[in-house]
């Protein structure tokens, strides 16, 4: 069965496409600066890319259109590099930011980085739109990778980066702005699929537990909107509650706890909407519940837990579809610097195919170093994006450096 998006996030499609034109007469750099063009956000547009990949773009909920970066001009080296991040409370995002500068030094060591920055609001969106600002007028960042705070917030001071001709790639945060290279996951299609996987595993009736991330995300949005559609298919299939766990197993646990000790109807399926699935099962095992069917996006932590209960024989139903942090800010920061040597984006947003986790192949993902309180996020076995495919994002799509040499 296939499940469309409600009608009333139209206005989500109407308000982007009402953001904006942004004429090249009018920037500092007119028409021989970096490349800026006239933008616009077009609902389905996958123009340039190959069916393979189009594919991808299936009900997109992030913006789409032709990329403001299509014919952006080279930005020669040494470039800073600088992470504006939203959050660094949970190990996902510790986990991006240590790819970060693991990347940013490989980078420093072959002579094409000078400098490296990055920084952390802690979900202010205040904060975080000034310390955008202070990356793009007092630290001259070449090029920004942004975990936005929201999703419309940051558009003003990406547009304004966008202007003094420094690029800005969305790591898995995208945002309403025509004036950034999205890199995510299809989070709707995805949660669809997560969705649907529970109301199958508990036969399509039962009372399920849905645990929010970070309210008002884009991933939130999307997930919540996906939920909704796949259980208007199946009636007997019952929201009892919601918990908000901040996408962070400690408090994911604590608000588990609290529901699970004021509501003692059997719980068959829990959603959640991303690496709280130890948290979560940590607090039903506390207060000595049956695992309920989950879904979940690949923590360390998570998988020890089911790793180690399917082979005690537990029954266990499981379905991840992951979004590993070393990996992302790695294609993050390689799509950075495609832009910056001169490679251009045919889309506003590049979406991969997210990796998935079941019983069948956890043996892949497992190693005796997991443990239910690693930090750890485990990496793909394979690159879900090898860069001959990347590649075929851009129009000149070629290997980035330094893997061809200085420019």
């Amino acid at each position: 069965m296939k499940f469309r998006k409600p009608r009333q996030r139209s206005f989500v499609v109407i308000a982007i496409a009402g953001l904006m034109v942004l004429a090249t007469s009018g920037s500092a750099y007119g028409s021989g600066g970096a490349g800026q063009i006239t933008v616009k956000a077009q609902k389905g547009y996958t123009k340039g890319l190959p069916a393979s990949l189009s594919s991808l773009y299936t009900d997109a909920e992030d913006i789409l259109g032709p990329s403001a970066y299509s014919q952006w001009k080279p930005v020669k080296t040494p470039w800073t590099l600088c992470f504006n991040n939203s959050y660094l409370g949970n190990t996902w995002r510790a986990a991006a930011l240590a790819e970060f500068n693991v990347m940013a030094k490989q980078y420093k060591a072959a002579g094409l980085v000078t400098k490296y920055l990055s920084t952390n609001s802690n979900l202010s969106l205040p904060t975080q739109i000034q310390q955008m600002d202070d990356l793009i007028n007092v630290d001259h960042c070449s090029g920004i990778i942004t975990i936005p705070t929201g999703t419309s917030g940051m558009d003003a001071v990406i547009k304004q980066a966008y202007l003094k001709g420094i690029p800005v790639v969305d790591d898995l945060g995208p945002t309403t702005s025509p004036y950034a290279e999205n890199f995510d996951e299809n989070w709707y299609t995805s949660a669809v699929a997560q969705a649907e996987f529970l109301v199958k595993a508990i036969h399509g009736k039962g009372n399920l537990l849905d645990v929010i991330g970070i309210p008002g995300e884009t991933i939130d949005v999307e997930y919540q909107a996906a939920l909704k559609s796949v259980l208007s298919h199946y009636p007997n299939v019952h929201i009892i509650g919601q918990a908000t766990g901040q996408v962070t197993d400690s408090i994911a646990e604590s608000a588990v706890l609290q529901f699970l000790s004021t509501h003692p109807q059997t719980i068959t399926a829990v959603f959640q909407e991303g690496g709280m699935g130890a948290g979560i099962l940590e607090a039903f095992k506390q207060e000595s519940r049956t695992y309920p069917a989950l879904n979940f996006v690949g923590s360390g932590s998570t998988i020890s837990i089911l790793h180690t209960a399917l082979a005690a024989g537990q029954k266990v139903q499981f379905f991840g579809q992951t979004d590993p942090p070393g990996w992302t800010m790695e294609q993050s920061f390689l799509i950075l610097v495609r832009i910056l040597e001169g490679q251009h984006p045919s889309n506003i947003t590049i979406y991969y195919p997210p990796p998935e986790i079941t019983a069948a192949n956890i043996d892949s993902w497992w190693t005796p170093a997991l443990s239910p309180t690693t930090t750890i996020w485990p990496e793909p076995p394979t690159n879900p994006l090898p860069t001959k495919v990347m590649s075929g994002f851009f129009t000149n799509g070629s290997a980035p450096l330094p893997y061809k040499g200085k420019s």
